[in-house]
């Protein structure tokens, strides 16, 4: 893999971008299927055991990547380019302006990439009517690989790694990475669409900022948002 610091070659770009993306499809068909066997309900798999095992990967690479230090040490900071300080009235704008594009635009479409992986095992129980202690234990570890690790790591590696690395000029580097993050193998061109439709603010105020930070934020808003929404449905 090519180090920080340097330009992927279109080649990697493209599978480091979707590599992720192949993981959590194979790992939703594989995993999934076992832990309601198990006697586990779809959420335990959509919202802890996929998250964790996604953000796995994602580290793996970017340790990977991150160069030795004098020490022997690596450092994921070194491998992530977008860090610039921002004044906090850019993110009392643009953060709740992605927060919210990004919820209303699910709500009204009725679709999450994310749950749209595992669709087909969204016919069982609802996460507020599972068993009280079901429920405290999915949403509880929940919150914390899906609400919280999960985006963030997601935003280090798509948008602090992937994105700064993409061999491509000016305003065509963003708009790629969109095309190459919002595919998803085995979906149909409506759902890419709408995939599309979502990360575009995010992917554009990122780049333009050069602030991972704000889409780390923006994401862990709407992550709690859609786990606080399926608790009344």
């Amino acid at each position: 893999m090519v180090r920080s610091g340097t330009q992927h070659p279109w080649w990697l770009s493209v599978i480091l971008h979707l590599l992720p993306k192949v993981a959590l499809v194979a790992g939703s068909a594989l995993v999934t299927p076992l832990l309601l066997e198990a006697g586990y309900p779809w959420q335990f798999s959509a919202f802890i055991v996929l998250p964790a095992l996604i953000s796995a990967i994602q580290l793996a690479l970017l340790w990977y990547a991150a160069p030795l230090q004098s020490d022997g040490r690596r450092s994921l900071r070194s491998v992530i380019t977008f860090q610039a300080s921002l004044d906090n009235s850019v993110y009392w704008l643009a953060v709740p302006l992605i927060a919210i594009y990004g919820l209303v635009l699910r709500w009204l479409l009725q679709y999450d990439p994310w749950l749209s992986i595992i669709s087909a095992n969204l016919t069982g129980t609802a996460l507020s009517q599972l068993a009280a202690s079901m429920m405290l234990a999915v949403f509880s570890f929940g919150l914390m690989f899906f609400g919280v690790l999960f985006p963030i790591v997601e935003e280090l590696y798509y948008r602090g790694f992937l994105l700064p690395r993409l061999p491509a000029v000016g305003w065509a580097a963003p708009l790629v990475h969109i095309l190459l993050y919002g595919f998803l193998p085995l979906q149909g061109p409506w759902e890419t669409i709408m995939r599309f439709a979502m990360v575009i603010p995010l992917v554009l105020v990122v780049w333009k900022q050069r602030s991972v930070y704000l889409g780390m934020v923006s994401r862990v808003i709407i992550h709690i948002g859609i786990l606080m929404y399926l608790l009344t449905v």
